[in-house]
């Protein structure tokens, strides 16, 4: 993808290579409109259906995800109910963009990854392909994702055997070769995106207590349309304590998302 075509042109405050080239985003939601748009016409409806697919497929794959996390078919049919009945989720999944497709890949992504605490023998591609996937759909929610996952893999280091551990090293080794050099690839950006937001608009705040600000704002947004904070002491329920890890991958999934946000 580049910044213009023949009849139009795009965030020019992103473009940092003089052949043009959109660097801005990664590529795989671009791929996936493309050929949506030249099977099906140049149409709204082909430029949404990618997307509504994904959501579709998040609906199926979070149901059969927490049925495998919990033996309860009931809770599964509770998460579902609530993804389906989640208005921003909703409206994430009707617009032509990438942004419904991270919700199915951390499905997809913390169920491959939940398999490795079975004491067979653990197979890390679904998981390694699963994570080249969603880097190159959007880098910034893979890394939350990541960085969740990683810190319930150390902490709970010891309920794994030794020789999946070993194949969460190689998992990690071919993920970086295709991913760590897009960061390199796309390093330009990085200062020059500031940039333009700080000149744009004075009122955007520099200090230190950005950080908080931020973090404030989404706990707020979490609050609403998420999960009611006021509701998290139930997760301390006596009853819940045999769910303690899969309990913690969704808290460690969600800080370490706040945490990159």
């Amino acid at each position: 993808p580049y910044h213009q075509d023949e009849k139009n042109y795009t965030m020019g405050h992103a473009k940092v290579r003089e052949d043009g080239l959109f660097i801005y985003r990664t590529w795989i939601p671009y791929y996936l409109q493309a050929s949506s748009l030249y099977l099906f016409g140049e149409t709204t409806f082909a430029a949404r259906l990618p997307f509504a697919l994904s959501g579709v497929m998040s609906v199926i794959a979070l149901y059969f995800f927490t049925f495998k996390l919990t033996k309860k078919k009931s809770t599964a049919f509770l998460a579902t109910l609530f993804l389906i009945s989640s208005v921003p989720a909703l409206v994430y999944f009707r617009t032509a963009r990438y942004v419904g497709l991270p919700i199915l890949l951390t499905i997809l992504l913390l169920n491959s990854y939940a398999t490795i605490f079975e004491k067979k023998k653990w197979n890390h591609w679904p998981l390694t392909l699963l994570s080249i996937i969603y880097f190159h759909t959007m880098y910034v929610a893979f890394a939350g994702v990541i960085l969740g996952a990683l810190t319930h893999f150390y902490i709970n280091r010891n309920s794994i055997t030794s020789n999946n551990q070993k194949r969460v090293v190689q998992a990690a080794i071919v993920t970086s070769i295709f991913t760590l050099p897009w960061l390199w690839f796309i390093a330009p950006i990085f200062a020059k995106i500031p940039e333009f937001y700080l000149s744009a608009n004075d009122q955007i705040d520099t200090s230190n207590w950005r950080f908080l600000k931020h973090f404030t704002g989404f706990l707020f947004q979490l609050n609403n349309y998420i999960f009611p904070l006021i509701l998290l002491p139930i997760l301390l329920k006596r009853s819940l304590r045999p769910y303690r890890k899969e309990i913690e991958l969704c808290l460690f999934c969600i800080m370490g998302l706040l945490f990159v946000s």
